[in-house]
C-alpha cells in the first residue's frame, strides 16, 4: 500500500509551500489592521484546528 503523500506531484507540494508562506509571513506582516485578525484569520485558524 503506497502511502497518501505519495500521490502528490512536485508541483503540487510547490504549490502548497508557496500558498503556506503567503497565508503564514507575507499577508500578516503586510496588511497591519486590527480587524484582520480579530475578524478574518482567528476565526479560520479556529475551524482549521476544529477540522
Amino acid at each position: 500500500m503506497k502511502p497518501v503523500f505519495m500521490r502528490y506531484t512536485k508541483a503540487d507540494i510547490i504549490n502548497f509551500v508557496v500558498l503556506l508562506v503567503i497565508g503564514f509571513l507575507i499577508i500578516p506582516n503586510v496588511i497591519t489592521s486590527d480587524y484582520w485578525y480579530t475578524s478574518i484569520l482567528i476565526p479560520w485558524l479556529c475551524l482549521t484546528l476544529a477540522a
